[in-house]
């Protein structure tokens, strides 16, 4: 029994490409997302010759972890399992920390706006009114929209994006 993680993506393509193709193709990947002439994703790749796997690892600009280095949004690795036709097998993981620290914003903020009878606000003990319970809940709206816009729709864009690059078709099971 094989168990996944709910947002990892994991699916078998064929492709017309040989190996040395393949990566040629990974080698020579380029953002294709600019926002005014910007690049607002890079990528790193690691490659395995001896078992012919590959790990593209997906940065943002926007977030960057304590030593300023930017942090990986999605993993994507490809491992090539026969050559003629060439066999892939493709898996898509997300960065598991960062869509856990957001969404505790989520679960806190947003109950908390609308499920709370009573609010301290400046000294005074009251029923809060529909304008601060809106304010009050995006400190949860806008960490879940990151949340989805930075490390969730990635994953789905990324796919999408591979298959059309490197031609690949899905093998029925």
């Amino acid at each position: 029994m094989k168990i996944t993680l709910p947002l990892t993506v994991s699916e078998e393509y064929e492709s017309d490409y040989n190996y040395t193709e393949i990566k040629n193709i990974l080698n020579n990947l380029t953002p294709e997302i600019k926002i005014f002439g910007i690049k607002t994703r890079q990528h790193n790749l690691y490659e395995d010759e001896n078992n012919k796997k590959f790990t593209v690892s997906l940065f943002s600009p926007l977030v960057y972890n304590s030593s300023n280095q930017p942090v990986s949004t999605l993993y994507m690795r490809i491992e090539i399992k026969t050559e003629y036709p060439t066999t892939l097998n493709l898996k898509f993981i997300p960065n598991y920390f960062a869509i856990l620290f957001l969404l505790i914003f989520v679960v806190i903020f947003i109950p908390g706006a609308f499920f709370a009878e009573k609010w301290t606000i400046n000294d005074v003990y009251r029923t809060p009114t529909v304008p601060e319970r809106f304010l009050f809940s995006l400190a949860g709206i806008i960490p879940g929209v990151w949340c989805y816009i930075q490390f969730i729709r990635p994953i789905k864009r990324t796919k999408n994006w591979i298959i059309k690059k490197m031609r690949l078709r899905k093998i029925l099971e």
